[in-house]
C-alpha cells in the first residue's frame, strides 16, 4: 500500500487541467475528484444518494463511472446563480 503525497495530487490535477484545456470532457472518479479537490469517495456518495439528480453529471461505461467536467461546472454555476439573493 502506498501513501499519497501532495506531488501526485498536484501532477494529477495538472494532467486533468491540461486535458480540459484541449477539450476533453469525461474523466474517471479519481481525476474528477482531483479537479474538484474532493475525495473520490465523495463522488461515489453523491451518486449513490442522488443518482442522476445530483449536481455531478455522470455516466457508467463498462462498469466505470465517468464524470462530465464541463457539464458539471455548467450545472454548478447555474445553480449558484439561481440561489443568489439580492
Amino acid at each position: 500500500m502506498s501513501k499519497q503525497d501532495g506531488t501526485n495530487d498536484t501532477s494529477l490535477k495538472e494532467h486533468v487541467m491540461t486535458n480540459v484545456k484541449i477539450g476533453q470532457r469525461w474523466f474517471g472518479k479519481k481525476e474528477a475528484a482531483a479537479y474538484y479537490n474532493i475525495k473520490p469517495a465523495t463522488i461515489s456518495k453523491y451518486i449513490s444518494l442522488y443518482g442522476h439528480d445530483a449536481q455531478i453529471v455522470w455516466s457508467k461505461l463498462h462498469g466505470k463511472i465517468l464524470v462530465d467536467i464541463y457539464a458539471t461546472d455548467k450545472r454548478i454555476t447555474q445553480r449558484s446563480t439561481i440561489n443568489v439573493r439580492p
